[in-house]
């Protein structure tokens, strides 16, 4: 399936997920925006962008943060709750595993002209969604762990 290809219902759920980003969104109100089944809207959401619909949900959010980061100076807690995060460490933990950087850093680098180019950054985001990427996390004994999960 190409993107020339999208059915009407899936385009409108594509656009959903643009306009409504925001709020709470879920694979399983994308797919009744759909009119589809999640399994369906999942292999129909893989073939099209490489990514699983929360991955994508995630993708957006993150790439709309960084927009606002890039291009306002308002805190980072408010951008992470305008992006539909849960509160500003959900936000800085997804960010940081995509940028690999804080938003406070993104955003210092940004307005120095020194930040990670975003057309590069998203293929690290991308990347980094289908799990190819490695991050390392704190484990409660201290000791550090692998892991590829990036939760919004």
């Amino acid at each position: 399936m190409t993107r020339e290809e999208v059915t009407p219902g899936v385009a409108e759920a594509l656009r959903h997920l643009e306009t409504a980003y925001d709020g709470p969104l879920s694979p399983a109100s994308l797919a009744q925006k759909a009119g589809l089944s999640p399994a369906r809207l999942a292999r129909t959401i893989k073939r099209i962008h490489g990514l699983s619909p929360r991955q994508l949900i995630t993708k957006t959010r993150i790439t709309i943060g960084a927009r606002l980061l890039r291009e306002t100076a308002r805190p980072v807690a408010e951008i992470a709750l305008d992006c539909g995060f849960t509160d500003h460490s959900a936000f800085t933990r997804a960010f940081r595993a995509v940028a690999g950087l804080s938003p406070t850093a993104y955003r210092e680098r940004a307005h120095q002209n020194s930040a990670p180019t975003w057309p590069a950054a998203l293929q690290r985001m991308d990347r980094a969604l289908a799990g190819e990427l490695v991050f390392k996390k704190r484990a409660g004994d201290g000791k550090t762990q692998s892991t590829s999960r990036v939760e919004a």
